[in-house]
């Protein structure tokens, strides 16, 4: 009986290696993935050191679409003390063309969580990437504790 044990596990070791070669092997695109809302972002004020799990949906052009990175930078809203704008672009990677490989035609919709822990008293904008001219758009508004 441990003998079978062993000579299956060991058979399905190589299947698992012998599958993770095989997607190794092909080459990626990384594009851009349109954000399309927001979730858990709080409809109050939140006190400092709070931490937060910011969710973003978006949805990968088709099903071979696997998140791959995030772009993201923060500078302070001119002429609006306490105000921080943090900019996010959330990015897929899809195999290039012309590989032998087959995905759907339509993705899952996809979430993104942002751990948020604000340490300064103020508005803090979150915009996500939807096109070169939209984003999508939301706010922690940051109070001290008492």
């Amino acid at each position: 009986m441990k003998r079978n044990l062993l000579v299956f596990s060991l058979a399905l070791g190589l299947f698992a290696l012998n599958a993770c070669t095989e997607t190794a092997d092909l080459v990626e695109v990384i594009k851009p993935v349109p954000a399309d809302s927001t979730a858990n972002f709080p409809t109050g004020q939140v006190k400092v050191d709070t931490t937060l799990f910011l969710r973003v949906y978006y949805q990968p052009s088709n099903g071979c679409g696997r998140f791959a990175m995030r772009d993201s930078s923060t500078v302070p809203e001119p002429n609006k003390p306490n105000t921080n704008i943090t900019t996010i672009k959330i990015y897929a990677a899809y195999p290039e063309e012309g590989q032998d490989v087959v995905c759907t035609a339509q993705a899952r919709r996809s979430i993104y969580t942002i751990n948020f822990k604000p340490t300064t008293v103020g508005k803090h904008v979150f915009r996500f990437w939807k096109s070169d001219t939209e984003v999508v758009a939301d706010t922690v508004e940051v109070i001290a504790r008492n």
